[in-house]
């Protein structure tokens, strides 16, 4: 090893400086606003009054947002320089907006206003078992400026560039978006105490505003910083006695002799400037032959509801989508994958400029419409006409809108996957299946035994299948190194999916990971990355005759068990709101056919987009906050509304009105069914065909006869009706039972 202990800790210092000051301050930014729980536009928000909220102003009580407004100058200082934003209005307290992660009692990082990128994994540090509680994030905000979407801030707080030139004396006038929050980020721990309040409500205001503020962007220093943290990165999980990290160790102390930051900023620029000379052509060096593969692609998973309502989700869609449209601005290579059309949906409706630009992006072919299913769906609990429509639906959507088609089924979060989806997905015309999921292992659970396989489901359908690590990835070089090494199949595979960026209101990727990649393309060490789409990864893996390990049956999910044991009511809603929708089609499309009922298969529409939008995996299974089950409840009911007011008129059209001693039965059933049925005159058993119906005759009691009591007769110690007499003895046993 070159390198001593001293010259370790030089060079830990210098990756740390250079990103320091990659931002030169400008000046602090003056808010005014005023808070609401509405839903409104930015042209609505305009409207409202706006009074002064200064650094350290209180607000935001559960659910709120806050509307903000400012007026910036650039000064000279300005001229000709790349110019970002910071905008903080609904900072986490204490003032400094800093606070430290505990995990097992032990300080593991740190926030400063700047929010650098060592946030850990929602669930974890990788590798580690513990989990961990942590603040919630500073809240995620949309900005516009001089009224046009420009950009947002989500957990992983990262710049807005207003210009990459500056001019002096121009302004920008900004309007903001930010989200309170809804109270503690509580996950995992355990068990809880009799009393005590697990998830707390959160006080009259949760947030406060922040330090908001815009200055100089030093390119040259945050291009140096890439090129220093990718080497230092790399020669740290390299061969100690290699040729390569001897000569990244010389080049980077050399980097650490040439520059002076105490000289002007000009002369400071070009010390700046001969330190990425001098690495220069360390990172020109190329992989051999034998090196692994990425296909990658920026990624935001997007929880279409779980610890915020649907309501936050639209505004998630669109804080992730302008952050990705101004990436692909800047770097044309640049694709990003989408799925999900319940959240094209929500853009659409509430940020229509937005949608018109998302979608020009992916005709151009930035945007990767990739997903196959309307919403990352449960598969476990839903129903298997349910998640045929999912397919179906997301189909049809993508048909429509792009005239494109989706053959990759992606659930990276899903909580296990039943063995009648390769029937499924093979049957609606998807030709391969990808997700992460099932990497999740908790207290020394046994890994699954492959990456990259053909998956066979209970009635023998095959279809190629990909677990990759992690739908969050980052892509400085010891993560790409981390993603390569801790993969399941250590034979017999040499490429692998590689997702990248923040999910779940992070914003999606940011310009970090696209410049890591830039230099890890074919980098010596590492392993190759390529952008490509999941449905290229699988075209190479046909290429190569792959895979060939093959697993029969259920992908089961080791964790999240007690998800699908929670929130019944919800459950036993979708399941009455999928057979309600069966039986309304099935009615209306007969009654149609020989009756001429007014019907359209796009009538239930609606209502089975409901019902497709609540088996989204972080609601139907239970693992979402209780504001997301009341709306899914009410939703039910309408559902259930909807389609039985459908199916009376459509099977009125079968009865003779003009018949008043009949009643008709139905059977939706696709076999004959005989039951006892309740009339006039008493209980008949009646037989009905499959898919059809049976009129039987009643005839009405005399006026002057009472109805007979079908009532139940309550005691101490008995329960009776009509048919059954059931006593009980103090313990609440049964002792005796009359038919």
């Amino acid at each position: 090893m070159s390198l001593t202990k001293e010259w370790i800790n030089r060079l830990t210092h210098w990756d740390t400086t250079l990103w320091q000051i990659c931002y030169e301050p400008l000046s602090i930014i003056e808010l005014d606003g005023f808070v609401t729980r509405k839903q409104l536009s930015a042209e609505e928000a305009l409207k409202h009054k706006f009074h002064p909220m200064p650094v350290g102003t209180a607000w935001g009580a559960k659910w709120e947002y806050g509307w903000f407004k400012c007026v910036l100058t650039l000064p000279d200082k300005a001229a000709g320089r790349r110019i970002v934003l910071f905008m903080n209005p609904a900072a986490i307290p204490p003032e400094s907006g800093e606070r430290l992660n505990w995990t097992d009692g032990r300080v593991i990082s740190s926030y400063g206003w700047a929010r650098r990128d060592n946030k850990l994994t929602r669930y974890g540090i990788p590798g580690n078992n513990n989990w961990y509680a942590q603040a919630p994030e500073d809240g995620e905000c949309l900005v516009w400026a001089n009224g046009k979407v420009a950009g947002s801030f989500g957990s992983a707080r990262r710049e807005i560039t207003l210009t990459r030139n500056g001019i002096p004396g121009s302004t920008f006038s900004l309007l903001v978006e930010a989200y309170s929050g809804h109270g503690p980020l509580v996950m995992g721990g355990g068990p809880i105490r009799i009393g005590y309040e697990s998830v707390p409500e959160p006080g009259k205001t949760q947030v406060e505003v922040g330090a908001s503020r815009f200055g100089i962007w030093r390119e040259q220093v945050y291009q140096l910083a890439l090129d220093f943290t990718t080497l230092f990165e790399l020669r740290n999980r390299l061969d100690q006695t290699s040729l390569r990290v001897s000569e990244i160790d010389q080049g980077l102390k050399d980097v650490t002799l040439l520059i002076d930051l105490e000289l002007p900023e000009p002369e400071m620029l070009e010390t700046i400037n001969l330190a990425r000379e001098r690495l220069r052509h360390l990172l020109a060096c190329v992989n051999g032959s034998t090196a692994p593969t990425f296909f990658a692609f920026g990624h935001s998973h997007i929880d279409v509801a779980w610890l915020w309502p649907l309501a936050e989700t639209d505004r998630k869609i669109a804080r992730t989508v302008i952050n990705q449209l101004n990436l692909m601005e800047e770097y044309p290579e640049y694709r990003f994958l989408q799925s999900q059309p319940q959240l094209y949906l929500m853009l659409k409706n509430h940020y229509p400029e937005l949608y018109d630009r998302f979608k020009q992006a992916l005709l151009s072919g930035k945007v990767i419409p990739d997903g196959a299913m309307w919403v990352e769906a449960d598969t476990n609990i839903t129903g298997g006409e349910s998640l045929i429509r999912q397919i179906m639906y997301a189909k049809q959507f993508f048909k429509q809108e792009f005239s494109m088609d989706t053959e990759v089924l992606w659930l990276p979060d899903v909580f296990g996957y039943t063995g009648a989806l390769p029937q499924i997905l093979l049957g609606c015309g998807c030709t391969s299946f990808a997700t992460q999921k099932i990497a999740w292992i908790y207290h020394g659970g046994d890994p699954f035994p492959y990456n990259t396989f053909l998956w066979e489901g209970i009635d023998g359908s095959a279809i190629p299948a990909h677990i990759f690590s992690d739908y969050n990835s980052q892509t400085h070089p010891g993560n790409l190194l981390d993603r390569w090494e801790t993969r399941f199949q250590k034979d017999g595979i040499r490429s692998m999916l590689l997702a990248f960026g923040w999910g779940d209101g992070g914003g999606g990727p940011t310009r970090d990971h696209l410049e890591f990649l830039s230099r890890a393309r074919d980098l010596e060490g590492l392993p190759r990355v390529k952008l490509a789409s999941p449905g290229e990864f699988f075209a190479d893996l046909k290429r190569q005759d792959l895979p060939k390990e093959r697993y029969v049956g259920e992908l089961y999910f080791q964790a999240h068990r007690g998800t699908y044991t929670s929130q019944a009511k919800t459950k036993l809603g979708n399941r009455r709101s999928e057979f309600a929708l069966h039986d309304a089609e099935f009615w209306c499309t007969l009654a149609h056919t020989l009756n001429g009922h007014s019907y359209s298969p796009d009538d239930l529409k609606p209502a089975w987009k409901k019902v497709l939008l609540n088996q989204f995996h972080d609601i139907l299974p239970g693992s979402s906050i209780h504001r997301v089950y009341e709306e899914a409840e009410a939703a039910y009911t309408q559902v259930i509304s909807q389609a039985t007011n459908a199916i009376y008129s459509a099977i009125s059209s079968f009865i003779d009105s003009k018949v008043s001693d009949s009643m008709t039965v139905f059977n939706s059933l696709s076999w004959e069914r005989t039951e006892l049925i309740e009339t006039t005159q008493g209980t008949v058993q009646v037989t009905v065909p499959s898919c059809g119906w049976t009129t039987i005759n009643t005839m009405p009691l005399p006026k002057s006869s009472p109805r007979p009591h079908r009532g139940v007769r309550v005691t101490e110690s008995s329960l009776e009706n009509d048919l059954l007499l059931a006593i009980f003895n103090d313990r609440g046993e049964v002792i005796s039972l009359v038919d």
